[in-house]
């Protein structure tokens, strides 16, 4: 009996080790392969992480985005600019910044006083937009008629206030500085320097209707004596089309210290034939309240934006 029962207690240990090695084995097997896919999924994890990463610091690495995919994007983020309306009574009193505008006036004047010539001549210049709300630039007229003479040299600095008057108005300071090279050609005639700042506005009343003006004042060096000036003009502004504007403006222009008052009358009708190029022609009295002097201007221009 005991030799039996021992017999069996020995077979039955034969059985269970190697079935308890063999479960062993198998729940090793499941741990490894557990651990492998965790390690497997960190180093995915890790490699998504490391391409991101690499990405972001060189743009050559990230992953490549399909071209149609990319132009939509950027379309859906690109904002338009602002730009010079064709519209004279949309346009802002100053140019946009770096904005060069050259500018070019054909002169005839008819003068009927004694003494004095009819007189052709021609005004070069241009503006420029340094940055927001900024203007400057110069001119200068060449005469032809009855001789080759250069007048005034003009420089003038401007700049935009709209944005104080709530944009209300269009509101610009602008300062000039003349100075006289002839004494033909000239506002100032045998003046040595002149100093002009006047404050142009403009109030749009409807889509085609505005009205437009010009307050200011100056001083003129003369060798004797000197001159001061205040001026005003005003008027309207009628945009006929898009491009199809006219400007009607009658001013009062005192000079103390020679005791006189001019009367300048100004019809301007202006065509913009691309969006770039300006065309205009200016019909003047220049003295309306002098009954002797039938002094008529006629005037044609033109003017170009460049852009950089």
């Amino acid at each position: 009996m005991r030799v039996a029962l021992m017999l069996s207690i020995f077979c039955s240990i034969l059985i269970c080790v190697p079935a308890s090695f063999a479960q062993t084995d198998t729940d090793q097997k499941t741990t490894d392969e557990e651990q492998k896919k965790t390690t497997d999924s960190s180093s995915k994890t890790e490699e998504k992480q490391e391409t991101k990463k690499d990405a972001l610091s060189d743009p050559w690495t990230a992953p490549k985005i399909p071209e149609e995919q990319t132009q939509a994007e950027s379309k859906a983020e690109i904002v338009t600019p602002d730009h010079y309306p064709e519209s004279e009574i949309d346009r802002p009193l100053v140019l946009l910044p770096m904005v060069l505008e050259p500018r070019l006036d054909m002169i005839l004047d008819f003068i009927s006083l004694k003494g004095i010539d009819n007189q052709f001549l021609t005004r070069m210049g241009a503006g420029f937009g340094i940055i927001d709300n900024l203007e400057a630039g110069l001119s200068i007229p060449m005469m032809f008629t009855p001789k080759v003479r250069v007048g005034d040299l003009n420089m003038y600095g401007m700049y935009d206030l709209t944005s104080l008057l709530g944009d209300v108005v269009n509101l610009a300071g602008r300062l000039n500085f003349v100075i006289p090279l002839s004494d033909t050609a000239s506002y100032w005639p045998n003046a040595d320097f002149a100093l002009l700042v006047d404050a142009p506005a403009k109030y749009k009343i409807i889509d085609m209707l505005a009205a437009i003006a010009d307050l200011g004042m100056g001083f003129a060096l003369y060798p004797g004596d000197d001159a001061f000036l205040f001026f005003l003009d005003a008027g309207v502004l009628f945009q006929a089309l898009g491009p199809l504007s006219a400007q009607w403006t009658i001013g009062v222009h005192m000079f103390a210290g020679q005791n006189t008052t001019t009367v300048p009358m100004h019809l301007r009708i202006q065509y913009t034939l691309i969006g770039d190029l300006d065309l205009w022609t200016d019909m003047s009295f220049l003295d309306l309240n002098n009954k002797g002097a039938d002094w008529f201007q006629l005037l044609f221009g033109a003017a170009f934006r460049i852009g950089f």
